[in-house]
């Protein structure tokens, strides 16, 4: 997921590709996005792509967590990281804090649910990728959060608000 500085989803990768792949892919949507802050989950294939961005993207625009490592973890449990990010997309979504024009992120927020155990997850047959990077964009945001937005942008999204117009998905 990208995001630009005004938490407005502007672009979304979704395919099967190898870490190295999405580590290139990651550092070329990052350099045409004017030298993007880059994050990623560090969960199963991300150890890997934190090998190779660092060697071919700028360092200093790469999210570190607190102990200085490449990327985010997500974790489970009542102290765990992904309640945390779920909580605070939750709180944005409905605020228009952040604008989804995906149809599928959209899907798979509408999917993503709490089960018997407790725990947030996508529905039987979905997916949960795209709900989960976008909670985690806005961690990153959180963290280094960049305020731009113009008085008139937030006028005319304060509008949008008041009024209810906020299309959640663009068609394609």
């Amino acid at each position: 997921q990208i995001v630009d500085q005004n938490l407005r989803l502007v672009a979304e990768l979704q395919k099967r590709i190898t870490p190295s792949e999405a580590a290139k892919q990651l550092a070329l949507a990052g350099r045409y996005y004017n030298e993007a802050y880059l994050g990623w989950e560090l969960n199963n294939s991300g150890h890997a792509v934190s090998v190779v961005v660092p060697e071919i993207y700028t360092k200093s625009r790469l999210y570190t967590d607190k102990m200085g490592n490449y990327g985010f973890r997500t974790t489970g449990g009542k102290e765990g990281t992904r309640k945390v990010m779920i909580d605070a997309l939750a709180e944005m979504i409905p605020e228009h804090d952040i604008e989804i024009q995906s149809k599928h992120a959209v899907g798979e927020c509408l999917a993503f649910r709490l089960n018997s155990s407790g725990k947030y997850e996508a529905q039987t047959g979905a997916h949960d990728d795209l709900v989960i990077s976008l909670a985690g964009v806005i961690q990153m945001w959180k963290d280094k959060p960049i305020k731009t937005m113009s008085a008139v942008k937030k006028a005319l999204r304060e509008e949008k608000r008041k009024q209810k117009k906020i299309n959640a998905y663009y068609d394609e």
